[in-house]
């Protein structure tokens, strides 16, 4: 009969613990992460202040959203979740399945709306069975007891089966072998690692798991090191004079509770600075440091050892620095080398583009001038791109002036060209018409030749009146055939001959892509050529190309 009453407290005690276990199924966390793929599960709990009648039928709905922007959830409108009771299952959980979760319960005309859940759905680590930022940290010394026991309160009578696996080694989720999910022994340095529960579960036909990861790190306990300072026993720094150096003495050992660091000479010197460093565990050791802070390196020094001492109960050891005077480098060979190499390139370049530059420099005019298509002539109310003036009667330069110049410059390059004989009105005033020519032509290209003085002297003077003068036309001088007498132009021209005047040397000069018509296209107006040079006909004389007249021999200039 004593029996009885201590039959009667367990049973007592069982039927408490069993009432209890629900109410530890509740999860009251605002947050909750679990991994993508896994059986999952949320229960409503009701508030141990709210009123709970008796035998009164309780509905329970959930819903997914903000509270006022919410969802209800029912297994109709989503086939992996399952209702029972209060519980809302995931079979499994999904990545669409994050969000907030928040259930109402309703006893009679009583509604009790639960504050919600976000649950946030992450994915296992790549090769991994877990997610490193989902795991339980579980730290352990050598030789004491590491446990872990795979138990749930809510998995432990649905799972069919589970197992302990270290470092997913051994992941398999159809595994049905019966696995001691049970870990108790005295922790090793091998122990370390990942272990994780793996709980699994039928539901319609299919096995679904649900898992749990753990930590493990394994600490061996402080042993005993005697201190040591680290590095040789003599170093040698280099330094400059008159800069500043800082010197570092560093010891470790398990147990530097009671040692000394201090360095000889004592820093008694202004110029010298002794500072100590935290101490730092790292690697089951201790480190502590001292420095020595040299504000300025004076020649004296370089005579001076300095000793970091350290002094214990068990050892002295000494560590020397010496100073010595830093050598300026020389530059290397192969720096020097590289550096002259590439200065003489570089002038050798420099030189050769200015002399290409020099030489090529109307080629490249002309062909920006092509390319750019540009035309300084549209907008500036003049008539003729070019008045000539020339000493008429010579039948050589009436070839030249009426017939070679209009070819190119007209015909090819599309130039417009003011020929008194041939633009001037007969009958008219010629003083005034040469004069009104003139003004509307953009150049004045004069033909010297030896009797170009006793010739037409109205235009000259008109010409250079609105070139020096009124600065209005551009003068190009043209020398036909060799001036021999001294003084002979005027003393105006003389200014101009220096600055831009070409030299008809006869057959030479005829070849359109000569230097003669490019240097007198360089000195015309600006504007669209008619062609190109590569796009004219030769002035040879192959068949079916168009020919040029054919000048006396003594109009050429050698």
């Amino acid at each position: 009969m004593a029996a009885m009453p201590w039959r009667m407290l367990i049973s007592f005690l069982c039927m408490r613990m069993h009432k209890a276990t629900p109410e530890a199924l509740c999860t009251s966390r605002e947050s909750i992460t679990v991994l993508e793929g896994e059986h999952f599960y949320l229960k409503c709990c009701q508030e141990s202040s709210s009123p709970s009648p008796q035998n009164r039928s309780k509905l329970v709905k959930w819903f997914k959203g903000p509270v006022n922007d919410s969802v209800e959830l029912n297994s109709r409108s989503m086939k992996r979740l399952a209702f029972k009771e209060d519980i809302l299952e995931f079979w499994p959980v999904e990545l669409s399945d994050r969000g907030t979760y928040y259930c109402t319960i309703q006893i009679g005309d009583n509604i009790s709306k639960l504050a919600p859940w976000d649950l946030k759905v992450i994915r296992r680590d790549e090769g991994r069975c877990f997610n490193s930022t989902h795991i339980t940290s579980k730290p352990v010394e050598v030789g004491k007891a590491l446990n872990i026991d795979c138990t749930n309160d809510y998995y432990q009578e649905r799972a069919f089966n589970k197992s302990l696996i270290t470092n997913c080694s051994s992941f398999t989720e159809t595994n049905t072998v019966n696995v001691d999910a049970v870990l108790g022994k005295n922790g090793v340095v091998e122990d370390a690692g990942y272990y994780t529960c793996f709980f699994f579960f039928y539901h319609e036909g299919k096995i679904y798991n649900a898992t749990k990861t753990f930590k493990v790190t394994v600490n061996q306990a402080n042993q005993f090191v005697n201190p040591a300072i680290l590095g040789p026993q003599i170093v040698e720094v280099e330094v400059e004079l008159g800069k500043e150096k800082v010197l570092n003495c560093t010891v470790s050992g398990g147990d530097l509770s009671d040692f000394f660091i201090y360095w000889i000479p004592f820093p008694s010197d202004e110029r010298l600075e002794e500072i100590k460093l935290n101490n730092t565990y790292m690697d089951h050791k201790t480190y502590a440091s001292t420095i020595l802070r040299i504000k300025y390196v004076e020649e004296k020094d370089f005579n001076t050892d300095f000793n970091c001492t350290l002094q214990s109960a068990s050892t002295t050891q000494i560590r020397i620095f010496r100073l010595i005077k830093k050598v300026p480098a020389d530059i290397p060979k192969f720096v020097f080398t590289t550096g002259m190499i590439t200065a003489v390139s570089s002038s050798v370049v420099l030189v050769f583009l200015v002399v290409l530059y020099v030489i090529c420099r109307i080629d490249l005019v002309l062909l920006y001038r092509d390319l750019a298509g540009k035309d300084e002539t549209l907008a500036d109310g003049k008539m003729y791109d070019a008045f000539i003036t020339y000493q008429r009667g010579n039948q050589e330069e009436d070839i030249f002036v009426l017939e070679i110049l209009p070819r190119i410059l007209e015909d090819h390059f599309g130039y417009k060209l003011c020929l008194v004989d041939r633009d001037v009105t007969p009958g008219g005033g010629v003083v005034d018409d040469v004069q009104s020519l003139i003004e509307k032509s953009r150049r004045l290209i004069i033909v010297l030749s030896p009797k170009y003085m006793n010739g037409p002297k109205y235009e000259l003077s008109s010409g250079l009146h609105n070139a020096l003068v009124e600065k209005k036309i551009q003068i190009i001088l043209i020398e036909f055939s060799p001036l021999n007498e001294s003084g002979y132009l005027p003393q105006s021209l003389e200014l101009l001959k220096p600055h831009s005047i070409l030299k008809w040397k006869g057959e030479q000069s005829l070849p359109h892509n000569s230097r003669f018509w490019k240097t007198l296209r360089y000195l015309m107006p600006v504007k669209r050529s008619k062609s190109s040079f590569c796009n004219l006909p030769s002035f040879a004389s192959d068949s079916g190309s168009e020919l040029l007249p054919v000048l006396p021999k003594s109009s050429f200039s050698t």
